[in-house]
């Protein structure tokens, strides 16, 4: 009977811990969006494509500047990928996103944290994208539709998104989530 009771109480403190894990109930506070997005992709992608950043109440802006341009052209460039992945001020508090807006690549890996009651549009979002992206390379660059088709959009408990399209998605997602501390 006392083992029983052992067995159970040990049983019930791993299925605890289990549930508490970070994958389980969203990203960390402090995990930098940014930073997990360059420290999983290579030189190649972080020396061509800028990373956007957003947090609510403020506007998209540039978080890295890989081709130098000017602050207005940056902040152009911000509003420009934001207005192409659809993310409205109002569905998110924050976000770090990198897309290729050539539409010669489908590329584009995010993180993005929905404003309070905003998850289901959230993902709405992220999700119409990456059928736009499919949409526009279906007839015209077939291994860029694969590319897009096999988009990884990972949604977590607490209503965080990631977001990765690119070639090896799936090693790209765990990376990405590793380095989110998840």
């Amino acid at each position: 009977m006392k083992r029983m009771a052992m067995l159970l109480a040990a049983a019930l403190l791993a299925a605890l811990a289990v549930g508490c894990s970070p994958a389980e109930s969203g990203f960390p506070d402090d995990a930098d969006f940014v930073a997990a997005i360059e420290s999983t992709r290579g030189d190649d992608l972080n020396s061509a494509l800028p990373i956007v950043t957003f947090e609510a109440g403020g506007a998209p802006a540039l978080a890295t500047n890989p081709n130098g341009v000017s602050d207005e052209e940056g902040a152009d460039l911000a509003q420009m990928t934001a207005d192409t992945m659809l993310l409205s001020d109002g569905v998110f508090d924050e976000y770090a996103v990198s897309a290729s807006l050539i539409i010669t690549q489908a590329y584009a890996v995010g993180v993005f944290r929905p404003a309070e009651g905003q998850e289901d549009m959230a993902l709405t979002v992220v999700q119409a994208y990456v059928g736009n992206v499919c949409n526009s390379f279906e007839n015209y660059l077939p291994d860029q539709y694969d590319i897009a088709k096999q988009a990884i959009v990972r949604q977590y408990p607490s209503g965080e998104l990631m977001l990765v399209m690119c070639a090896d998605a799936e090693t790209q997602a765990d990376a990405m989530e590793k380095a989110l501390g998840l």
